[in-house]
């Protein structure tokens, strides 16, 4: 798209979401979803942010004003995951070959201690003794890559991916300090309860290797989270920058996937009853408001900015997962529900009919598209987890089928 349809096509969708956000949350009213048909278009658009960086990793996104964006390795290797899920459930190997071609491209930025630069390639977001922006190694970054390696390694048995996982995972446990935290290697330089989610990902190369040193340090890192929470569900240090020190669903949900994960590999209660302390509340303001506003004061009351709400639609498509895993582990279907409506509300805001290529099948950061949170652009780690959400759910949902042969009698 050339700058001037990119403009035009901006003004387009920022009215739209203006008078849309002026009407009631969304409902879908029975309207069919065609949930098979948006997992294939995410997953085509995932594809065209590969082809727009020529095979260089994922684009970061599709931006109204700038463009495809520079390819970001930390949402490139966890996209690795995504399309082996995919694969795996379509049968679609061409793909194969893609997740190599981005893998390769992942060990060509790795640094030689094993980490990989924050953000996207190019962006400086530390700075030096000098005041001067650095590029500089980031723990999660370096995890999201790690989860990236292993997954390609699963698929393709290739040992250099099992060596530039373990050169990541290394990274990881020779830079945290003794109480679990990355403070020196993190955004902002502090340490954040997100990173809950780089203990999962130390976890599953522990499940690889069977090597203790992996899985204590996960722990170590999960138990510090625990003591960040308080009784009402709240996480501290749960936010990305310190000038915005409020978290934002997505960071909450980073967090709960780490907890959770915990759980499922350590069987350790006290995880289970933190993520459940918050998803439980969460669920309940998304129950109530038939949304999930993106942002949250420690009395998870909405932060509003101005006069407007918005919500973090990558958030919402996490939040769903996790009740799902919750409705897995407890069997209370009232998590499958909340994720089955998380789903079809983000589904209104996804675009599979657009002859608009830079778009189609894509996600929006914010809900209005003008919100805080990745304004005016489409996120690939947002589409990344939409169908994340909707493979899982496929899943869950045959699964459930397959459990409850007799249908419900008819009112």
């Amino acid at each position: 798209m050339n700058r001037l349809s990119q403009t035009k096509l901006l003004f387009q969708l920022v009215t739209k979401d203006f008078l849309s956000s002026l009407l009631p949350p969304r409902e879908t009213n029975g309207t069919p979803l065609h949930h098979d048909k948006r997992l294939d278009e995410a997953i085509e658009w995932l594809l065209r942010s590969i082809r727009a960086t020529k095979g260089n990793g994922s684009s970061k996104g599709f931006h109204l004003l700038f463009g495809w964006l520079p390819p970001f390795p930390e949402t490139t290797g966890y996209l690795i995951p995504t399309l082996i899920d995919y694969i795996n459930l379509t049968g679609r190997h061409d793909l194969e070959s893609t997740i190599e071609e981005l893998t390769n491209w992942l060990i060509q930025v790795q640094l030689p201690n094993g980490a990989i630069y924050g953000g996207e390639v190019g962006r400086k977001i530390a700075r030096d003794e000098h005041g001067k922006k650095i590029p500089y190694p980031e723990v999660f970054d370096t995890a999201m890559v790690l989860e990236g390696f292993i997954a390609s390694y699963k698929l393709l048995k290739k040992d250099t991916y099992l060596q530039a996982a373990k050169k990541a995972a290394d990274f990881l446990v020779n830079n945290q300090e003794k109480d679990g935290t990355w403070g020196k290697v993190s955004l902002d330089f502090i340490p954040h309860t997100y990173h809950s989610r780089c203990a999962w990902i130390l976890l599953e190369f522990y499940e690889l290797v069977h090597d203790e040193v992996y899985r204590e340090s996960a722990r170590k890192k999960l138990d510090w989270v625990l003591t960040c929470q308080r009784e009402n569900g709240w996480f501290e240090r749960c936010f990305f920058f310190k000038k915005r020190p409020y978290p934002i669903t997505h960071s909450i949900a980073y967090t709960l996937e780490g907890l959770q994960a915990g759980y499922q590999h350590l069987r350790d209660e006290r995880y289970l009853h933190s993520v459940l302390k918050t998803a439980d509340k969460v669920m309940k303001i998304f129950e109530i408001s038939r949304r999930l506003p993106a942002q949250f004061n420690p009395n998870w009351k909405e932060i509003k900015y101005f006069i407007y709400s918005f919500d973090c639609l990558t958030g919402i498509a996490q939040f769903a997962m996790i009740w799902f895993r919750l409705y897995l582990i407890m069997g209370d279907e009232r998590y499958m529900n909340a994720a089955l409506n998380a789903i079809d509300y983000l589904a209104c805001f996804q675009d599979i009919n657009s002859d608009i290529p830079e778009i189609r099948g894509a996600i929006k950061g914010s809900f209005p598209l003008y919100g805080r949170y990745a304004p005016i652009q489409f996120p690939n780690w947002a589409a990344k987890f939409f169908a994340d959400a909707l493979m899982m759910r496929k899943t869950i949902i045959s699964d459930y089928e397959n459990s409850h042969p007799q249908p419900l009698p008819k009112s």
